[in-house]
């Protein structure tokens, strides 16, 4: 995007010039080539203001721009230098606020895991520079935008790094326990943060409060410990995030979708219960078949969600009148009222001669259930070991960083994998 926005900008030019002396966006740079054929723009540039101003702005693209993370932080550091070296070509709150866009972006662009402590050294130092900035200039809430954004950036890195150490480690007893306590820590201090911002700053407010970015990482953490088997540390927080949208009415039926899943996998039977008669409730009314489908396929996570599955299958089956397409979370219901025959003739629409996804996974659970059911055991083995197969499979690329996968997903495979097997092997 930034490559079509620059013949409309004024460091267009110094860019280019910028650009030449660095050898290009992609290799490494040669930092001795960088100073010798950018020193006279530099001491030109510095005679005068708005020159300095686009020449500074050239300077932050290409750091931005370089294809190389340690070429774009030696670019970071020659830049805080001219900074230093030129502090009154510029007014001090344009000087300042160079230094901060700097300092995040030598932050950001040194993500080796080798360069964490050079990271976590420039977001310090950006987080001195933006409170100064929110003192010294007080009538200016954009201040409180970038240093919002740096207190974010900041715990975005200490939440990496525990997530990181709790995913390539078997934590003890002592260190699952010191790992919470660290996450806590956290999360007081970033709602202690977000208290003190400003009612002047209220538009940029909303970035540290409980439902928004903060949370964010608390859904980063939550599904990191899910993956591992660990009991979710911000559990009841991370569900309430998902309350307050349906609370303040700003839900459609996948947040209820997501918080069922809360509820499931967090084992409130109850919770999951009420959710799901809610949902019912309020989407007979809709007319968005994908809105009902995540309403009957928030019914269909877990046994005994419904004493009577009669609403939700009829919601199921408009759903596919409204899509002109059968669906197979109808299936998934019918199997959950005990109707096996018509949930197996339904799920086998979906079961074989597509690719394998979450979505055959998810049916070849379910008819791995019905089949033994009906008392058609090797059926029942074959279509459990083929989605077991998919989940094993699945769950070790993410662990090889192959593939991302999404928690709702994990969470749902995981579930059905146990029930499923618990189902089979325990009779």
């Amino acid at each position: 995007q930034w490559t079509r926005e620059v013949p409309k900008l004024a460091w267009r030019e110094p860019l280019s010039i910028l650009k030449h002396a660095a050898g290009g966006y992609i290799e490494p740079i040669s930092i001795e080539r960088f100073d010798q054929l950018s020193a006279d723009y530099r001491a030109e540039a510095a005679t005068a203001k708005d020159r300095f101003d686009s020449f500074v702005r050239g300077w932050l693209v290409l750091i931005e721009a370089h294809h190389d993370p340690d070429s774009a932080v030696l670019l970071a550091g020659r830049l805080l230098e001219y900074l230093s070296e030129n502090a009154n070509a510029i007014d001090d709150e344009q000087w300042l606020e160079f230094r901060l866009e700097a300092l995040i972006l030598a932050g950001r662009r040194s993500s080796k895991p080798e360069s964490l402590s050079q990271a976590k050294n420039y977001f310090s130092d950006a987080a001195e520079l933006a409170e100064q900035l929110t003192l010294q200039f007080p009538n200016q809430p954009k201040h409180w935008r970038e240093r919002i954004s740096v207190f974010l950036l900041q715990n975005r890195q200490v939440v990496d790094s525990l997530v990181s150490k709790l995913e390539n480690n078997a934590f003890s007893e002592r260190e699952l326990s010191e790992y919470r306590q660290a996450l806590q820590s956290l999360y007081v201090e970033a709602q202690s943060f977000g208290a003190s911002i400003p009612a002047s700053a209220f538009f940029f407010k909303s970035a540290a409060n409980n439902n928004s970015a903060m949370l964010g990482w608390v859904t980063t953490v939550t599904e990191a410990e899910l993956k591992q088997g660990v009991v979710p540390t911000f559990l009841v927080d991370w569900k309430r995030q998902f309350t307050e949208q349906i609370d303040n009415q700003l839900a459609n039926n996948y947040v209820y979708y997501q918080l069922a899943l809360c509820h499931v996998v967090a084992g409130d039977l109850l919770a999951y219960q009420k959710l799901c008669q809610e949902v019912l409730d309020q989407s007979h009314t809709t007319n968005d078949a994908l809105d009902r489908l995540h309403a009957t396929w928030s019914c269909a996570l877990s046994p005994d969600a419904l004493t009577d599955y009669k609403a939700a299958i009829e919601l199921a089956q408009r759903s596919q009148e409204l899509a002109r397409s059968p669906c197979y979370q109808l299936g998934a219901l019918l199997y959950r009222s005990g109707e096996f025959e018509k949930a197996r003739n339904q799920l086998l629409i979906f079961a074989d001669g597509v690719d394998a996804n979450y979505t055959s996974a998810y049916v070849w659970y379910f008819l791995s259930m019905v089949e033994f059911q009906l008392g058609n055991r090797q059926q029942a083995h074959d279509r459990l070991k083929q989605a077991s197969e998919f989940t094993t499979g699945i769950l070790a690329d993410e662990r090889a960083g192959k593939k991302t996968v999404a928690w709702n997903h994990r969470a749902t495979l995981r579930l059905l994998d146990a029930e499923a097997n618990a189902l089979m092997y325990e009779h």
